[in-house]
């Protein structure tokens, strides 16, 4: 688990504790409700609450999670605590953290955050100081997607992403403070003023990374290759970017072919591949469970990793035979269509 899991786990419990318990008595939590952590990681976590945050005041701590005996004293193996009236507030913030996780954000919001992450690194390479300056409006943007065309609308709607995206990096706890910092002109010369902790920063910034590798590779959110986008001056605001991704992929369960536009390509009837594609193009948006393909099929199978070689199979021709970089990827034995192709 992490810090932020560990800590949401702990806030709720109380949470739920507290609204059972009457306003004249203390709330207690028991050893089994937070049995999924450690007694060092919750002893930490309630003593950070009273001591830091001052949203408990804490009153008991087990002394052991070994098996309980009968004792005389029946609050020996629970947590007791005063909930304050700061602890709400403080709940909510944790709510908002652990809800609006790296990973749980959608496509645009993400890669907004993850190009904020990496203008900030590049400037830090740059300083020893605990304080960066980013442009809000970029020269240019890595992901199209951000950014689908040159006009007012598009930089006034990519400014605002931008800084939404600063302020969620300080709620995350990835930076200290961010500030606007308007310029002579349009706003589209701000800059962003940033303070923050290396440490913090990188470990946030790992995360993104590695989200990023998870989904996207490659290729850009839209389906396309990752390519940067040059934002002309105001007063040239012409250049455009076609979509060319307007396509849209298909199966023919009854002739087995995958198509995308006018491109092709064979899929083998009656293989796992075949069963992939069918299941998941029967629904675009539903993962589909390995076990499904599995039963679907009945050849027998060598590998050990039979679906997993039947995506990376397909994956494989989709990209050869019709120029998709990635049709499908696996996570936890269930097969996801990647989000650009699922309308």
């Amino acid at each position: 688990m992490s810090a932020i899991e560990k800590l949401w786990t702990v806030v709720y419990t109380i949470k739920e504790a507290d609204a059972l318990t009457s306003s004249k008595e203390p709330c207690t939590v028991t050893i089994e409700s937070v049995s999924s952590m450690t007694k060092d990681d919750v002893d930490k976590i309630l003593r950070k609450l009273d001591k830091d945050e001052r949203v408990i005041n804490l009153i008991n701590v087990p002394d052991s999670w070994s098996v309980i005996k009968p004792s005389n004293d029946p609050d020996a193996y629970k947590y007791v605590m005063g909930v304050l009236p700061t602890f709400q507030k403080f709940f909510e913030d944790t709510y908002r953290r652990y809800h609006q996780g790296i990973h749980k954000l959608g496509t645009k919001n993400f890669l907004a955050i993850h190009e904020l992450v990496l203008d900030i690194e590049q400037e830090i390479e740059m300083t020893n100081s605990n304080e960066v300056t980013v442009n809000v409006l970029n020269r240019v943007v890595r992901f199209p997607i951000l950014f689908p065309k040159d006009s007012r609308y598009f930089r006034d709607e990519y400014c605002d992403l931008r800084i939404k995206s600063a302020e969620y990096l300080k709620r995350q706890g990835a930076i200290k403070s961010c500030e606007v910092i308007e310029n002579q002109g349009s706003g589209w010369d701000a800059k962003l003023k940033i303070e923050f902790d290396a440490f913090a920063f990188d470990g946030f910034a790992d995360k993104t990374k590695a989200r990023y590798k998870e989904e996207f590779s490659s290729q850009s959110s839209d389906g396309r290759k990752a390519e940067a986008v040059d934002i002309p001056e105001e007063k040239t605001m012409s250049v455009e970017k076609h979509d060319t991704t307007s396509a849209k992929v298909n199966f023919d369960p009854k002739a087995s072919v995958l198509s995308f536009g006018e491109k092709t390509c064979d899929i083998p009837d009656e293989t796992l591949e075949y069963y992939l594609c069918k299941l998941a193009f029967k629904n675009r948006r539903a993962a589909v469970k390995e076990i499904d393909i599995l039963e679907h099929s009945t050849k027998s199978q060598d590998s050990k990793r039979p679906v997993y070689d039947a995506v990376l199979r397909v994956n494989k021709k989709a990209s050869e035979k019709l120029g998709i970089p990635k049709l499908f990827y696996y996570k936890a034995a269930k097969i996801r269509m990647m989000k650009q192709y699922q309308q």
